[in-house]
């Protein structure tokens, strides 16, 4: 009687030299810790590709179940107590055989799959023997020669070679009587017996097996006699690592590991997959291995090891299209399988490296990048923007651009960088209309009808952002899609966007400040909804109106944006704000690459240089009195933690103001002499800025 048992289960056993020679077919798979990119993105709502477990996967167990079959001892299989019979396709009592005249196609392009073999204890049955002689290593299998037709204690090849888990000697006995009893045509023609495993192998799958290597194969031994799969449509026999298929249309192949589970989780044959058509198909990559079925196919890559269902049909097409699993490739391997998306039309699959959605009405595309992580975190399909209708396209330079149901998404594909790692706040705008891309010295500029937006690397942690209306026809209010890195949260302040991490403020993006012709301010209202900023221009009719904001991600807590004072010193000159409006991030870029920041921010000499080069500038870009006014301002805004730290910074910037004016047009003698004064400040506990006569030299607290 068979072992009653999921036809993927692989059944615990000894290494014996058996084990070693079978081995050379195998490969040992590690599965390390997925990480977040990658994955790109967040999964979609109300259809995560996420991986479902295998009810049939020996490595999601949590019960030990003992199952005794009459012909072998107590086995103990390792599985999950929610494994039904039918899921799991357990062995039947009958012996149906398959024609020899269904034999299976088999690719050129297949090899044996990889196979993790644990060992286990050594049953104490499997030591048995009826003689006190010492019994033969086992070598490469071989048929019995001379099998005996009965049993005669002492002179049974179990008595002469070592028997391998988890057979026992009445089981090896058996098989060799089987063995002697074929060899007279007593037994199924078209079958094969394979000591020590009691039970035949017929037809197509035999001739399978056999052209493996039989049980030196990575297959190992037969531990069912052939079965009738439950729809009558094809036949299986169950080995130690896996079984056998057969069916008219597919022909004969093995199905094992992560691939079996997958298919186990569609129901098997009887899912939509269907029949396997093939063996498993190494990949030239070296990295991954698919299997393929009537209806879709089975991928796993071993750098994540997990396994994906696709189906055939549209979306494999198109994956097919862009390079499918190949190496540079534009999504890389599936990592989940595909799924039906809410509203019961569209599907989708989750790439390595994005996704493609597939709806009857818009056909299938790809999305990737941060145009995918900030129509994800809008909402996806289920969003306004609805399911892509086009392909992504980049021109010039990063800029993407990508057509929806309800709009186009543009990204000038430059991110900020927050926190210490590679991760990166991106910036989208959607539009109902086509945009012109045009590259700029720093940055991306859109045209638009009547209006540009601008965004200019100011730093590798400051970007700017500016919305100008350039003539009546342009649109008096913009939205800004903000692609947050995973674990990253927007939150909302006086129409500000705070970027949060767990450990607090990383970023942040203000609101604009505008002006119009006349030098007029022109107010701006900022909504946040989600992960969209909206920004509403109040009218004006003199153009064109310049605006721009900062976002930036060092000092996000106290220089991010404007204070209410330093906005207010801003709304009565904006001009000379504009003007000045780069300075502030400049002068951390200047000060933070000239002083480590090992000892902290501030009131020190990188806190000192920071300072001077702020109102150097600001005193070049705009004037000495505006920059008076703005540092009085932020120091408002912003005050010390102390007395003393405010002194330093009163005095630090009269002499930035200084500098300012005695390098007037050269912005680069305002960096170098800021920080050679940081470098010869002394430490002074009390600072007075009246004492600063000569401006000629910055003061510290502490090194």
């Amino acid at each position: 009687m068979a072992l009653k048992s999921a036809p993927h289960i692989t059944r615990r056993r000894n290494i014996t030299r058996a084990l070693a020679i079978s081995a050379t077919a195998l490969f040992l798979v590690t599965t390390p810790v997925a990480t977040g990119m990658a994955q790109p993105g967040d999964s979609p709502p109300g259809g995560s590709p996420s991986q479902v477990e295998d009810p049939c996967d020996p490595t999601t167990s949590s019960t030990t179940t003992t199952v005794t079959a009459t012909t072998t001892p107590t086995t103990t299989l390792t599985t999950t107590p929610t494994v039904t019979s039918e899921l799991c396709a357990p062995f039947h009592e009958n012996k149906p055989t398959t024609s020899s005249s269904a034999a299976q196609k088999t690719p050129a392009a297949t090899v044996a799959p990889t196979t993790t073999t644990p060992s286990s204890p050594v049953s104490e049955s499997a030591t048995e023997s009826s003689s006190p002689q010492q019994k033969a290593p086992v070598g490469e299998w071989a048929p019995t020669e001379n099998p005996k037709a009965t049993v005669i204690p002492g002179q049974m090849r179990s008595d002469r070679e070592e028997i391998p888990e988890p057979f026992t000697k009445a089981d090896a006995d058996k098989a060799e009587t089987m063995e002697a009893r074929i060899s007279t045509a007593r037994l199924t023609a078209g079958c094969q017996v394979y000591w020590p495993s009691p039970y035949e192998v017929c037809g197509a799958i035999k001739d399978k097996y056999n052209s493996l290597g039989g049980p030196s194969s990575f297959l190992l031994w037969p531990t069912s006699a052939e079965l009738t799969n439950p729809n009558s449509s094809g036949k299986r026999t169950q080995f130690l690592n896996g079984p056998i298929y057969w069916s008219v249309a597919g022909g004969a192949h093995p199905v094992v590991n992560s691939i079996l589970n997958r298919w186990g989780v569609h129901q098997y044959e009887a899912g939509w997959l269907g029949y396997p058509t093939t063996d498993e198909i190494v990949h030239a990559d070296g990295v991954g291995r698919r299997q393929e079925f009537q209806n879709g196919a089975i991928y796993v890559a071993f750098t994540n090891a997990i396994s994906s269902a696709i189906k055939n049909g549209p979306i494999r097409d198109k994956w097919n299209t862009v390079g499918a699993e190949t190496p540079g490739s534009l999504l890389g391997y599936p990592i989940g399988d595909e799924i039906a998306l809410p509203g019961g039309q569209g599907r989708m699959v989750r790439y390595e490296r994005g996704v493609i959605y597939w709806h009857p009405n818009t056909g299938a595309y790809p999305v990737t990048g941060a145009i995918l992580t900030q129509w994800g975190q809008a909402g996806y399909e289920q969003s306004s923007f609805g399911y892509p209708t086009a392909d992504q396209t980049t021109t010039p330079g990063t800029i993407a651009e990508q057509q929806f149901q309800n709009g186009r998404l543009y990204t000038p594909g430059i991110g900020l960088q927050v926190g210490t790692g590679a991760q990166a706040l991106t910036f989208g705008f959607p539009s109902s209309v086509q945009l012109t891309p045009a590259l700029i010295p720093r940055g991306v500029v859109f045209h638009g009808n009547g209006y540009d937006l601008t965004f200019e690397v100011l730093t590798g942690k400051a970007i700017k952002v500016g919305i100008d209306l350039l003539a009546a026809q342009a649109p008096t209010s913009f939205s800004m899609m903000l692609g947050l890195p995973p674990g990253i949260t927007i939150q909302q302040q006086n129409g500000r966007a705070k970027i949060m991490s767990s450990g607090g403020i990383v970023a942040a993006v203000g609101v604009p400040l505008a002006f119009n012709a006349n030098g007029q301010h022109v107010p701006v209202q900022s909504t946040i909804s989600g992960n969209t900023m909206t920004y509403q221009f109040s009218p004006t009719q003199f153009y064109p109106v310049k605006s721009y904001t900062d976002s930036i991600s060092e000092g996000a807590e106290e220089f991010w944006d404007l204070g209410v004072n330093e906005r207010n010193t801003c709304e009565i000159n904006p001009i000379d704000c504009w003007r000045a409006s780069d300075d502030r991030a400049k002068a951390y870029e200047v000060a933070g690459a000239a002083f480590s920041a090992a000892n902290g921010t501030e009131d020190n000499r990188l806190d000192a240089a920071r300072h001077c080069v702020w109102q150097g500038r600001t005193t070049e870009s705009a004037n000495d009195g505006f920059a008076e006014d703005i540092g009085l301002a932020h120091e408002q805004d912003w005050p010390s933690a102390t007395v003393p730290a405010g002194q330093m910074d009163l005095y630090n910037n009269k002499t930035g103001r200084a500098v300012g004016l005695r390098n007037e047009d050269n912005a680069d003698d305002i960096d170098s002499t800021c920080i050679q004064y940081a470098h010869d400040a002394a430490i002074v506990p009390n600072p007075n800025p009246m004492n600063n006569v000569d401006k000629d030299d910055l003061v510290i607290l502490h090194e």
